[in-house]
């Protein structure tokens, strides 16, 4: 399962005020010189404001547009809490680029009751510590990645679907990197399932090899295991006395 945008809600100063809890807000950092918008409230998305782009960009589209500075030292230690609140679905979590979170839950569904109940669970009780998300659950972890990105807000798929639902996703959907991705769509491949009768040599000599490689760990034909994060190590120190302690300043 991946869940992906794991993201706080507005604080409660926008919140608590009608005017700006509607008001398209984005957050914002600084990078290479530019101002790069890395997340955006509903009303913003709804705008046509979304992550990566430049402010210059974003304000040209929405001059309204409201905006806060980003706080990524946070956003790590906020997933860092939650990546560890996980641990009530499965022993093994993993971190997934900067809002995402790996969950291998093979055989732990039943013990939520299901599959959907368990996805349930998960992102309601995000929601009730006002996070939102996304998650998907399916047999591979690049199938789960591409539908928690681009498919539904919460969908399963199971292993002999995973063909068919990933089919009509943008390329990008793939986990590929931006030139790749622009790459394929200059030669008319912008779906997933564009991909699927081209013979892989050609492929990978006039694009790349990670097309390939992205697509089978999609479609399940290559391996992607898990490496879980391991949990901190509990110490615990013992000290014996050749004789009772009976005073506080000895066990001080």
């Amino acid at each position: 399962m991946a869940i992906d945008r794991v993201r706080r809600e507005k604080g409660s100063a926008w919140r608590d005020d009608p005017a700006k809890s509607a008001a398209p807000v984005a957050l914002v950092v600084e990078t290479a010189g530019r101002i790069i918008v890395t997340a955006v409230s509903d009303a913003a998305s709804a705008a046509g404001i979304a992550p990566e782009m430049a402010l210059a960009d974003a304000r040209a589209v929405l001059p309204g547009l409201r905006t806060m500075p980003a706080d990524p030292e946070a956003d790590a230690a906020l997933r860092k809490h939650i990546l560890s609140w996980c641990g009530r679905y499965t022993p093994f979590a993993a971190p997934e680029g900067v809002d995402g979170i790996w969950l291998d839950v093979t055989g732990c569904a039943h013990l939520f009751g299901g599959e959907q109940a368990m996805l349930d669970d998960l992102l309601t009780r995000l929601r009730d510590m006002g996070l939102r998300g996304r998650a998907s659950l399916t047999g591979t972890p690049g199938a789960a990645w591409a539908l928690s990105h681009y498919g539904e807000a919460c969908s399963i798929v199971a292993s002999e679907g995973v063909r068919d639902s990933v089919s009509g996703l943008p390329v990008a959907a793939l986990r590929l990197g931006a030139a790749t991705a622009a790459g394929l769509t200059r030669l008319g491949l912008k779906r997933i399932g564009d991909l699927y009768a081209l013979p892989r040599a050609p492929l990978t000599a006039r694009v790349s090899g990670e097309v390939s490689l992205r697509l089978d760990q999609a479609l399940g034909r290559v391996e992607e295991p898990i490496s879980p994060r391991q949990p901190p190590p509990r110490y615990r120190v013992r000290l014996a006395f050749p004789d009772p302690i009976g005073l506080t300043d000895d066990i001080e």
